[in-house]
């Protein structure tokens, strides 16, 4: 039996909400939501919301990817106004003009289709926009 559903309603307020949470011994924000501190182990948080906000800290542009993905794009980690670090791809823009340190928004877009019922399901995560002056 697949658990692929729980997972996605599990899931859905964070991704789609962007919903993180804040460790409460040494105040580091984390997304997705973990069970554990990746940065000193503590299992206390608070859950916040993120700020849809940040910088490219890194990018990367492949010429590859899966079939049906369009190419060359953009996949940057981005990290959030209050410390957050997200990792995916640029949009509304030309992968090109990606530059580290850009300011962007975060906004919530289709990133693909899971295989887990046979007709599949639509699936929504975060991409980058770069905010533009």
């Amino acid at each position: 039996m697949s658990t692929a559903m729980p997972d996605f309603w599990r899931w859905a307020p964070s991704v789609h909400r962007l919903v993180g949470v804040k460790c409460k011994r040494c105040d580091k924000v984390t997304w997705p939501t973990v069970e554990m501190c990746p940065y000193c182990g503590s299992t206390e948080f608070e859950k916040v919301q993120l700020s849809r906000k940040g910088k490219i800290i890194t990018y990367s542009i492949p010429h590859m990817m899966p079939r049906g993905d369009v190419t060359p794009t953009a996949f940057a980690i981005v990290e959030t106004e209050d410390g957050a670090r997200l990792a995916g791809y640029a949009t509304d823009c030309d992968p090109y003009e990606i530059k580290c340190d850009m300011p962007v928004e975060i906004v919530i877009r289709r990133i693909g289709i899971s295989g887990v019922l046979d007709e599949g399901l639509i699936v929504y995560g975060p991409k980058f926009r770069p905010i533009r002056k």
